[in-house]
């Protein structure tokens, strides 16, 4: 059974960058993340437990500092 190359990257853990956010906000990911259903630019929940879609009102949770994009498992809000 063959393992991985002996130079590849680790697999790492979303740190927290100089002003509390985790690696993947820091890094501008969170600007490149769009809706899967109607494409419009999602928005980080206030705590940080989801990203929301304006246009559509979905919520697409935030599991272990990993955005899950899938229709599936977003709710819809609300407000």
């Amino acid at each position: 059974m063959p393992g991985c190359p002996p130079d590849a990257p680790s697999a790492r853990v979303p740190t927290e960058g100089p002003t509390g956010e985790t690696e993947w906000q820091f890094t501008g990911l969170l600007e490149m993340l769009v809706c899967p259903v109607c494409k419009s630019a999602v928005t980080l929940l206030d705590d940080q437990s989801g990203l929301k879609c304006p246009s559509c009102r979905r919520v697409y949770p935030v599991r272990d500092d990993i955005p899950v994009m899938l229709p599936e498992e977003a709710s819809i809000a609300n407000e």
